[in-house]
């Protein structure tokens, strides 16, 4: 039982990074997610009614975490403030994560989304502007 819950865990996510990876290398190159990037969507929907089957307790938390999830994403977009793409990335990963895996402390989680953004940001700034990363321009 313990390793089915591993590979289904496995399942769920590993495509996830391959897709966000692979759409933040597009949108870095052309400034443009192609759409064949969210097909992932019902089958990440799938994996996660699987995974209520493991932990039906959290049936209730799932569908709650993904409603706040998916209006916060299309808000922002209807906002202007996020694009397309972004909406949709953050709708598949609502979708496909709205719980943790089973190898990290629900307590964790945030913390642990905290620190990726935050070296993702740090990542993509240095790629996008290597010449300012380094600047000691201090005005008065």
């Amino acid at each position: 039982m313990q390793t089915a819950q591993v590979i289904l865990e496995a399942t769920r996510f590993l495509p996830i990074i391959f897709i966000l990876i692979y759409g933040a290398i597009c949108d870095h190159k052309t400034a443009e997610a192609p759409n064949k990037l969210w097909l992932y969507m019902p089958a990440a929907l799938f994996f996660t009614c699987l995974t209520l089957l493991f932990y039906p307790q959290y049936t209730i938390l799932t569908i709650i975490s993904a409603a706040l999830t998916i209006g916060l994403s299309l808000a922002l977009f209807y906002t202007r403030m996020w694009g397309g793409a972004d909406a949709k990335a953050l709708i598949m990963l609502a979708v496909a994560t709205p719980l943790p895996p089973v190898w990290i402390t629900p307590m964790l989680y945030p913390l642990v989304l905290l620190v990726l953004t935050g070296i993702t940001a740090i990542i993509y700034t240095a790629s996008k502007h290597p010449k300012n990363l380094f600047k000691t321009k201090i005005r008065y």
